[in-house]
């Protein structure tokens, strides 16, 4: 009986954990794609150069391998910053976010599988 309890409560933690996995998929293809596209903007722009970039990479021998790694490394980058961001929006936005750790509460964020062992 206690095992069963222990596997209804796993998976009733585990369900709908496919739709969040294909959600993040599809919004890291979203934010990679903006990225690439606010990487490009900002070399047009003449902000960043490749070429200084490219200095710093002497283990790439090749000169168009280094400018597309010098692109990758600044997508990478703000791919990053996106996250960040979206991850401190979700802290702030969400109550569970919020809530300050240590405080007492009626209702456990986790249910026991064990809380009602007694019963038949």
């Amino acid at each position: 009986m206690r095992l069963e309890k222990q596997r209804q409560a796993e998976l009733a933690r585990r369900q709908g954990s496919t739709k969040r996995t294909i959600l993040q998929i599809i919004w890291f293809a979203i934010a990679f794609a903006i990225a690439y596209f606010a990487a490009n903007i900002i070399f047009d722009a003449g902000y960043i150069d490749k070429r200084v970039i490219t200095r710093s990479l002497t283990f790439i021998s090749n000169r168009v391998y280094r400018d597309y790694f010098a692109t990758g490394i600044v997508v990478f980058a703000i791919f990053l910053v996106i996250q960040f961001f979206i991850q401190f929006g979700f802290l702030l936005g969400n109550p569970d976010g919020r809530r300050k750790t240590g405080h007492a509460s009626a209702r456990a964020q986790t249910e026991d599988p064990l809380e009602n062992r007694f019963d038949t």
